[in-house]
């Protein structure tokens, strides 16, 4: 047997193969648990976060709709619209004018024979053709004549006949629910009440009081849903016809909106230069802005709001008010009077076509003898700015033309007219702001 001298590795040298496997498979373990750890941290962001020169996160399904106009270009830019409603303080909830005690109509000058006929011409049957064609229940006021309803005639009468019948008590100024009625919108009466907390069976008893008035669903019964309903009920009720219909507008900016033309229409008023920068940046970030943003502050600060209670003047301001008042700083309660205001308007504001309004143009309904019939500030599309009415209850908001024109149509005959304030200097306009 024959041995061999063990030759002697040197110590550098030993394992050198058999270490590389196991370095490598080291540095993959950090790689691939690395790559898992920015996996994690990625989808813990929030939905529109990611990483610095990431693409572009995916867009949540937006709500908000499309005005007609913005499949084609308008100075306005890509308008959207979201109808809202918007609730009442509740310190105002309090203040609830009384409901009636029962549903009460006023048909003024009309003789007996008169109201035969009309009741006739209405082709009633049931509980209210023998309840109101019963004349022991006219009873005679000024030249005509008051009818007292039980609540069940009232909600025996059909949803056509309660159209045309109401139309005509509208004319009354004694009848104030159906000069003013409620005015459902979009979804109708199921939406609005959707979180109401009324039953499913008091929504119907709203939808059979309701008919439709310039195309629009109404509701004018509250005294007779009062008398079908307990006390918590007509609370429930009331609250949800105290929130007022509006929308919010936004304006998209994208990498492909004309900027200068956006600004153009919504900063000629002296904002421009201050907007400028903003909105390049919305364009670069594929976003939208809010079209309050481009308000001047008198609207900026009231819109979405009620008139505050400290106000000394919060019982009178109305949409003449506000209109008059859109471009002042400090706002100018001689507009309180609609005579200055028709004055003001005839020397300070020149008239313009209709085809040609544009955001701050006045939109007047003028009635007899030019006399101011509603007044409210054009934003874009079909949008207006406005306060629908007189007083605490009546917030600021954004309204549609065509809904002012139907909850005016017991003012008519009116015309609506476009008128533009007259550039600086030229008017007294100036010299108020």
């Amino acid at each position: 047997m024959i041995l061999k001298k063990r030759t002697k590795i040197p110590k550098g040298t030993r394992n050198d193969k058999s270490r590389r496997v196991p370095a490598f498979m080291a540095h993959a373990v950090f790689l691939a648990a690395g790559m898992i750890v920015m996996w994690a941290i990625q989808a813990f962001l929030a939905p529109d976060e990611g990483w610095p020169g990431s693409s572009r996160p995916t867009k949540k399904v937006s709500a908000y709709r499309q005005a007609r106009s913005s499949s084609q270009f308008q100075p306005w830019g890509k308008l959207q619209y979201l109808p809202i409603a918007l609730g009442r303080p509740e310190a105002y909830l309090t203040n609830l004018p009384p409901i009636p005690e029962a549903t009460r109509w006023v048909l003024n000058n009309i003789s007996e024979g008169g109201l035969s006929e009309l009741l006739e011409s209405l082709e009633l049957d049931g509980r209210a053709e023998k309840f109101l064609t019963d004349r022991s229940h006219w009873e005679q006021w000024q030249a005509g004549f008051k009818i007292t309803l039980p609540p069940d005639v009232v909600l025996d009468i059909p949803a056509d006949t309660r159209q045309k019948l109401y139309a005509l008590l509208a004319q009354t100024p004694e009848n104030a629910p159906q000069r003013r009625p409620f005015r459902f919108r979009g979804g109708g009466i199921a939406q609005w009440f959707a979180d109401s907390d009324l039953t499913p069976e008091k929504i119907e008893l709203v939808h059979k009081l309701s008919y439709t008035n310039e195309d629009a669903l109404c509701f004018a019964d509250t005294a007779a849903f009062a008398q079908l309903s307990p006390p918590a009920d007509t609370a429930l009720l009331l609250k949800s016809l105290s929130r007022v219909p509006t929308f919010l507008l936004k304006v998209e900016v994208d990498p492909d909106t004309k900027i200068e033309e956006l600004l153009s229409y919504w900063g000629k008023f002296g904002k421009a230069h201050e907007m400028r920068q903003f909105v390049q940046s919305l364009s670069r970030a594929d976003s939208e802005v809010n079209v309050s943003f481009f308000l001047p502050s008198f609207a900026r600060l009231r819109l979405y709001t009620y008139p505050r209670v400290e106000d000394p003047q919060r019982n009178e301001q109305n949409d003449i008010w506000t209109a008059m008042n859109f471009f002042t700083k400090k706002p100018d309660d001689r507009f309180l009077d609609a005579r200055y205001a028709e004055k003001i308007l005839q020397s300070d504001y020149m008239r313009v076509s209709s085809k040609d309004k544009q955001f701050g143009d006045v939109i007047v309904f003028a009635g007899d003898q030019n006399k101011i019939v509603r007044m409210c500030i054009y934003l874009a599309e079909d949008f207006v700015f406005t306060k629908r009415g007189t007083g605490v209850f009546e917030p600021w908001l954004v309204m549609r033309i065509k809904e002012l024109i139907g909850e005016s149509s017991t003012e008519r005959p009116f015309e609506v007219r476009v008128y533009r304030q007259k550039p600086a200097g030229t008017s007294e306009a100036s010299g108020r702001k």
